[in-house]
């Protein structure tokens, strides 16, 4: 019964933390939480395929690098290790980029098209966070789908980003 109610309380702070960290970087870095929440209303579809393949192969290069990193000795192993690691990071932080859109575009749906407060932006995350708890469907379907098509709305808002920077930047001829 103990062990049961340490996950209740873990599952509750952990998912409080988390949607105050969503809401905290949406509100950080309106701009980029904008570009992938248009990513994600405008090419929903576009952006889970691109966050599905490319998770499934720099999670097979993250595989091949601690696979060859375990089996060499020393530092050198450590350095395999350690590009596994970063990859692994990487995708953790693109996907909380296009979390951010998510729960940008959550917080606008929820103002009616108005643009989102603190609040709004705070109570978006905590709805879903609430819903990645529910059992089953939460767990396996939402969380999957919802990471996937963020990881996808973080690459393409990235490379929105990229070229407006690059376009900004050029010299005049």
């Amino acid at each position: 019964m103990g062990e049961l109610i340490g996950a209740l309380i873990l599952a509750v702070a952990g998912g409080g933390t988390v949607a105050a960290l969503l809401a905290t970087l949406s509100l950080l870095m309106p701009g980029l939480a904008g570009r992938a929440a248009h990513a994600l209303d405008a090419w929903p579809g576009r952006s889970f395929l691109l966050g599905a393949v490319n998770f499934l192969f720099f999670l097979a290069v993250a595989f091949i690098l601690a696979q060859i990193g375990g089996n060499l000795p020393g530092g050198l192993g450590g350095l395999f290790n350690l590009a596994a690691l970063t990859i692994a990071l990487g995708l953790l932080l693109l996907a909380m980029i296009g979390l951010t859109g998510l729960v940008a575009l959550l917080a606008e749906r929820m103002s009616g098209g108005a643009p989102p407060t603190a609040g709004r932006t705070l109570r978006a995350g905590i709805l879903l966070v609430a819903a990645a708890l529910a059992p089953v469907a939460g767990w396996f379907v939402l969380v999957p789908l919802a990471i996937l098509a963020a990881l996808g709305a973080a690459i393409i808002a990235l490379a929105q980003w990229g070229r407006s920077f690059l376009s900004r930047t050029k010299e005049p001829a």
